[in-house]
């Protein structure tokens, strides 16, 4: 079994009091004697894959300050970089690596709805990505090394960018706080404020925590695209009650009316609108990720589990569940199942942490409406069979 590293030195009902989208707070020693699951070597292997999404962020030493650069990276990439300020910025890293999966878990105080993914930096000396912020929260967790963070808590104003590079950078930037973090160290900060890590060793590892907080325009483009698939097509303007009019060019209070009316009766319907977000915030981005599924019974799924092989859950999927009075509408990666509401436990223990669904899964054996949900799930991908 993969090692499990606890958050320590942590009260979640005091930080969401007190911190949560309020102002930044460090936690030192959140993991204590921090083992860092992804080292170096393994970052950087990641990062040569096509299907990883990767960065190398340069402030010195290339082509021009603050070049970006795309990966795929090959060894010889990384050897032909210079010996100080430059940064490997990879998304997504809990997807490629179980352990740190399994402590994206412990921000489960947090709706799971909400958590985005890991991204983690590899940086040599002086290696950083500027001054920058960021629309989103964010735990900023140290692996290996050390790294400065320059921390200002002023409002940021929305030109207040450096013009013609390749990354965001703030054009005005006035730290107000210093933290320097070593490993299991973690800093939270809330959404915009304007942050500076500077790593001050060689071998410099960060995870970062990141949360999932869509714009308005993103979430109005993607309900009024649903919207479109969902409404009535034969929905028209009609007005049987049209009276003579002096004013042919007139368009009148009447028909402005119907017409705000019309909109909102199909557009302002809280039951879809419900539904659609279930399926909107459970969308993973890392669709490349995604598992195959397996095809698979109910009986040979029940003894696979009897004779000892992980159920465990697919990284690229993403779960979480609507309850209403008399049903439960249950998201995996935009997918929905609607559920009686006497399968609030089974959703529950779907949804709960791998260490609650590794201890309860030989008990709901017996239950036949959990093994043909589980059937569904394993077939769609969102579960798969391991021997670690």
């Amino acid at each position: 079994m993969i090692f499990k590293q606890t958050l320590s030195n942590f009260d979640p009902k005091k930080f969401l009091k007190l911190y949560w989208q309020k102002k930044p707070l460090l936690i030192k020693q959140g993991y204590p004697a921090f083992r860092n699951p992804l080292p170096a070597k393994k970052l950087l292997a990641i990062a040569g894959n096509p299907t990883a999404e990767a960065r190398v962020i340069l402030e010195k030493g290339g082509e021009r300050a603050w070049e970006l650069r795309h990966g795929p990276f090959t060894k010889n990439t990384f050897k032909r970089l210079p010996s100080s300020h430059w940064t490997l910025l990879v998304q997504g890293t809990n997807h490629w690596n179980k352990a740190l999966q399994l402590l994206l878990e412990d921000f489960y105080f947090i709706p799971q709805w909400r958590i985005e993914d890991i991204m983690t930096s590899f940086a040599v000396r002086g290696g950083n990505v500027g001054a920058h912020l960021d629309n989103y929260d964010v735990f900023l967790l140290q692996a290996e090394g050390r790294r400065e963070w320059r921390i200002g808590t002023k409002p940021i104003l929305e030109d207040d960018f450096l013009p013609d590079y390749e990354v965001k950078l703030l054009k005005h930037f006035a730290p107000t706080k210093t933290f320097i973090l070593e490993p299991g160290d973690i800093l939270y900060l809330p959404p915009r404020i304007a942050h500076h890590g500077i790593a001050l060793d060689d071998n410099c590892i960060t995870h970062s925590v990141g949360f999932r907080a869509p714009a308005l325009p993103e979430i109005l483009d993607d309900y009024l695209t649903h919207l479109m698939c969902a409404i009535d097509p034969n929905l028209r303007y009609a007005d049987p009650e049209l009276m003579l009019s002096k004013e042919s060019g007139l368009i009148n209070p009447k028909a402005l009316n119907k017409i705000i009316q019309l909109i909102q009766k199909n557009i302002n319907n809280p039951a879809q609108i419900k539904r659609w977000f279930g399926q909107f915030v459970t969308q993973n981005k890392y669709s490349q990720l995604l598992q195959a599924g397996e095809e698979i019974t109910l009986s040979e799924l029940k003894e696979r589990i009897n004779t000892g092989e992980q159920l465990l859950k697919n990284a690229a999927s993403r779960f979480s569940y609507i309850k209403e009075a008399k049903k439960i509408f249950l998201y995996a990666n935009g997918e929905e199942y609607i559920l009686p509401l006497s399968m609030l436990p089974i959703v529950q223990l779907i949804t709960a942490k791998t260490a609650v669904w590794q201890k309860e899964l030989p008990k709901m054996l017996s239950y036949k409406k959990f093994l043909e949900l589980l059937v569904e799930l394993v077939c769609a991908g969102h579960f798969y069979f391991s021997d670690v």
